[in-house]
């Protein structure tokens, strides 16, 4: 499949096999195809998008844009809802067990979302959020920020603890190992 537009971010794939992934660009369009590499429907955000998107268990796609919108797709192509941030939305996002959508923006905060698209709650870093958050076993939030630090937050947004990482986490995710072990990366 050939896609208009430059794919920065990883593609999605929900239990039916169907394909998600947005593009960057001049053609800046999100994409769903079949199994098979067909297109089953296209959705024009307002932006350019680097976000990986992220399915939630009811088949919802979540994704970011580079106009500041956290959207959210219906499973035929229809907008659910759309969220408007401050900046750019560049990293994925990530959906919790209760299904809070957890995401940062280029405007220095994490944003937690209810499932309908309501803000939950907002924690600033100071900095821009570029990558994406990972969620523990146990609740914790962890959040990379441009500003040379690592945060961990617990579910009600209160900061556990945060970490110099010694330079910008930009683009970088963040990993968790099962022994609980946290990897990011950084820009040196």
């Amino acid at each position: 499949f050939h896609a208009k537009g430059t794919i920065w971010g990883a593609p999605a794939i929900a239990e039916n096999g169907t394909i998600y992934f947005s593009t960057w660009g001049a053609y800046h369009y999100f994409y769903s195809l079949n199994p098979n590499g067909t297109a089953k429907w296209l959705f024009a955000p307002g932006d350019s998008s680097t976000s990986s998107p992220s399915i939630g268990e009811d088949g919802t796609i979540y994704f970011g844009d580079d106009d500041g919108s956290i959207y959210a797709l219906y499973p035929i192509g229809t907008e659910k809802w759309q969220y408007i941030t401050g900046d750019m939305v560049m990293g994925s996002p990530a959906i919790g067990p209760d299904g809070t959508i957890y995401i940062g923006s280029c405007d220095n905060y994490l944003y937690a979302l209810y499932p309908n698209g309501t803000l939950r709650w907002r924690y600033s870093t100071g900095s821009d959020i570029k990558g994406s958050a990972s969620i523990a076993d146990d609740g914790t939030i962890y959040v990379p920020s441009f500003n040379g630090y690592f945060y961990a937050l617990n579910p009600n947004a209160t900061l556990k603890w945060q970490a110099s990482t010694g330079s910008s986490v930009a683009a970088a995710g963040v990993a968790l190992a099962a022994d609980g072990t946290i990897y990011v990366g950084t820009e040196q």
